[in-house]
């Protein structure tokens, strides 16, 4: 963008012009101002102010700068040099907007700015204003006049024929196309923009379109293209040194790999990316990578981390006034505390962070507020002009009638007392609208504290289940070095094979295991995909016989399916593939040696209907209510000693009912058990 190529001008440019500078000190040209100020020579003291503040923007001393630009107003408003002038107000402007982030005083400076520029016809520098006015109102959340403000700089730009100026708003209007979710337009303005920074081979345009054209891929969840986008702007930015692009690039980057759930390289590319903000000094960028680690530190459940780097994060935002900064950060910070059940912080970065969620909203509202208090201005002065009127017709009639003016009166006091009582019924319905928000939020956050409470006692429940049920198998595989080395000493073969087996069978139940708390966990965060689609039963059926052949003829148990070629159903894959597992485990563990399992598949009225039956040791009848419940101390142990935590039947019923089905379960204690699964059939 524009305004960061100016920003990284102030940091890292320095002009020819600075050369001649260091030929005369500023000590010598503040001696010129004041000669020219004591002569009333106001238009070349405002010259050469304006050059000493110029001196001191390009080597980053802020203060002195703003001060000169100052002094260089004051005398150029005492020449009345609108050219002057408006160059004054316009550098002003840039300053208070960046590094400072007053968004409101700087409008307010280049307001002056433009209305001095126009005054002379200085298109270049009015164009120059409206892409800053742009910059700030899409930084503000106004989209629709960083739009307006944009569109007025693009014709000026290209009347001046600035081939960057028109890359500069073509990039901007990708960026707010993006903000909109029109990927479609967004693209298609960073492509034009990049046609024209490749005809002027300006790597940083590039780099920084490039930077831009990832965003907007990651919105759109194509995360590859994101991360190649990334990767051609930090290839661009090594050929000039732009640490500011870097520092944004390494920070997406970080967002993306957080998105696909590599926290590792999340949390590095974050630290790399505030690593190069810091260095530069430059707030916003440290802001964002402060937040970009607290949101992997979060996920890691490092709440003291996630909160100290949110925090930061959030001071920066409010700041700098980035809004989605502050919005994200709150974010971070609500659910940190949530969780450390601090639910008063809890509570009022949620309400921050839909102050800043309905920042766009609030935006529209004010505006759409100004404009009616301005139909209610001119109805009120109308108004008041008729009262005067019908005041003067009164008392002219009243020489004529008396009784007519006497009836005016009483209808003056009915209209006050109708709007007086109007005004009295707005603010009792006003008021009991406002009590009744209230009420909803007192009840969502009650409901938030004790959805947390119970969340934590559903995982206090779950990590002491599988801490219990790990410690077997972790013991068996911790010993397996040791008895290995040993049965190889001692040349005793035969046991090592038969250890091998007992230890590839605690694989495969620790794999299980796993694979059922991973499909648990996700299912618990609402993150478990559901796609549903026209499966084939018999290839999902036969798939998992594959798996289980081997633990079936170990134990020397018949598996066999009937399940014809053509039986379908509507489901989604991982799911059912799920269920089809943990049905048949189940069903191998409570089976005696030389017993039977067989997969059936028939019609129960407009549902398929999967039947899992084997000739095991059947469940007890006042454990049938129960069976899907996972529930603490349910450890069950199968035929030859198999443990198993009761996660597997609550993931069968579970994912049964996502698959919009239902689960029946018939069994008689030393008689076997069957499972009966009901399935939609396949759409059309």
């Amino acid at each position: 963008m524009k305004v960061w190529i100016w920003i990284l001008s102030w940091l890292f440019y320095l002009p020819a012009f600075a050369q001649s500078m260091s030929e005369v000190t500023t000590d010598s040209l503040r001696a010129i101002v004041m000669e020219h100020s004591i002569n009333s020579n106001w238009i070349e003291a405002a010259k050469v102010s304006n050059m000493i503040a110029n001196s001191f923007r390009r080597t980053n001393l802020i203060d002195s700068a703003e001060r000169y630009f100052e002094q260089s107003l004051k005398f150029s408003l005492q020449a009345n040099d609108q050219s002057l002038i408006a160059n004054n107000y316009y550098e002003l402007g840039r300053i208070t907007y960046q590094p400072r982030g007053l968004l409101d005083s700087a409008s307010a400076l280049l307001q002056k700015a433009l209305a001095a520029s126009q005054s002379v016809g200085d298109g270049q520098l009015a164009a120059d204003i409206y892409f800053m006015l742009g910059a700030m109102t899409s930084k503000k959340g106004d989209l629709f006049s960083s739009l307006s403000n944009y569109q007025l700089a693009l014709p000026l730009y290209e009347k001046n024929q600035d081939s960057t100026g028109i890359a500069d708003v073509y990039n901007s209007m990708g960026i707010l196309y993006s903000k909109r979710e029109d990927f479609e337009k967004s693209l298609e303005f960073h492509g034009k923009a990049m046609e024209i920074e490749r005809s002027l081979n300006n790597f940083q345009g590039l780099a920084i379109n490039h930077n831009n054209q990832g965003l907007a891929y990651k919105k759109m969840g194509d995360y590859e293209n994101s991360l190649n986008q990334y990767r051609r702007g930090l290839q661009l930015e090594k050929k000039d040194n732009f640490p500011l692009i870097r520092s944004a690039i390494l920070n997406n980057i970080g967002n993306v790999f957080e998105l696909r759930k590599l926290y590792d390289s999340a949390l590095f590319y974050q630290r790399e990316s505030l690593k190069i903000a810091r260095s530069i000094g430059f707030n916003e960028a440290i802001g964002w990578a402060n937040k970009g680690i607290a949101s992997v530190y979060l996920t890691y459940g490092n709440l003291d981390q996630a909160i100290s780097y949110g925090t930061t994060g959030y001071e920066i935002g409010v700041k700098t006034n980035t809004r989605d900064l502050s919005k994200q950060s709150s974010e971070i910070l609500h659910k940190a505390y949530a969780r450390k059940r601090d639910f008063q912080r809890a509570y009022l970065y949620l309400s921050l962070f839909k102050q800043h969620s309905d920042s766009l909203l609030n935006a529209e509202t004010i505006k759409r507020t100004a404009e009616l208090e301005y139909e209610y201005a001119n109805e009120q002065s109308n108004r008041i002009q008729a009262l005067e009127l019908q005041a003067q017709e009164a008392l002219y009639l009243s020489q004529i009638n008396e009784q007519k003016k006497i009836r005016n009166q009483v209808v003056v006091g009915l209209i006050l007392m109708v709007v007086v009582l109007g005004v009295m019924w707005i603010g009792y319905w006003q008021k009991r609208k406002v009590n009744k928000e209230l009420e909803e939020k007192n009840r969502i956050i009650s409901d938030q504290a004790m959805n947390l409470e119970r969340l934590n006692e559903t995982k206090d429940r779950f990590f002491s289940i599988v801490s219990h049920d790990l410690r077997g198998p972790m013991a068996i595989f911790n010993g397996f070095s040791f008895m290995v080395k040993t049965l190889l000493e001692e040349r005793r073969y035969e046991k090592l094979e038969k250890f091998s087996d007992e230890v590839g069978k605690v694989a495969k139940q620790m794999s299980q295991l796993l694979d059922n708390l991973l499909s648990w966990a996700l299912k618990q965060q609402g993150e478990f995909p559901y796609n549903p689609e026209r499966l084939n039963l018999k290839e999902c059926v036969d798939e998992n016989l594959t798996i289980f052949n081997s633990m079936a003829t170990s134990k020397k148990i018949e598996l066999k399916s009937d399940v014809l070629p053509t039986s379908s159903v509507w489901a989604d894959k991982n799911s059912l593939m799920t269920i089809i597992r943990n049905l048949i485990s189940n069903s191998l563990k409570f089976t005696e040696p030389n017993g039977k399992i067989r997969i059936h598949c028939g019609k129960d009225e407009d549902q398929i209907a999967i039947k899992f039956s084997d000739s095991g040791v059947g469940i007890p009848t006042e454990k049938l209510d129960s069976i899907f419940n996972f529930q603490e101390n349910k450890t069950s142990i199968g035929t030859k000693g198999e443990k198993g935590v009761g996660l597997g039947l609550k993931l069968v019923h579970d994912f049964v009912k996502l698959n919009k089905g239902e689960i029946k379960v018939e069994s008689e204690k030393k008689q076997g058990t069957t499972f009966t699964v009901l399935l939609p059939p396949p759409i059309g």
